[in-house]
């Protein structure tokens, strides 16, 4: 049985702020939090992560949907902004862009600029 899980599409943007530390963090799989590293401001990449970098038997339970356990995960990742000061600069001005489940407002989504906030 094949089971697929789309989270917006082509176009939708889902700002994300996280962490870069190598720990576990709720929601951010080690698959993506591995593959940003290296990454430049303004760099994209499509990122397959197996189930075992994944969220591996168990399910995920998103703030849009629920993912099955064993899924191989597809990311569509641009990096837009980095702090070294936290993730307040990060989601300045944009914090209703992506908001709001499978009706997604857009506010503020084009108002993102490539930064880095050191």
């Amino acid at each position: 049985m094949c089971q697929k899980y789309r989270d917006g599409g082509e176009g939708v943007l889902r700002p994300l702020a996280f962490r870069l530390s190598g720990y576990p963090q709720p929601g951010i799989c080690q698959g993506l939090q591995e593959a940003v590293l290296g990454m430049k401001i303004g760099g994209r990449r499509t990122v397959l992560v197996p189930p075992e970098y994944g969220f591996g038997n168990m399910p995920a339970l998103a703030p849009f949907a629920a993912v099955p356990a064993r899924s191989q995960l597809r990311y569509d990742v641009e990096l837009l902004r980095v702090s070294a000061r936290g993730p307040d600069e990060l989601m300045q001005g944009i914090s209703l862009c992506g908001a709001g489940g499978a009706g997604a407002s857009t506010d503020g989504c084009s108002n993102i600029k490539p930064a880095e906030f050191s």
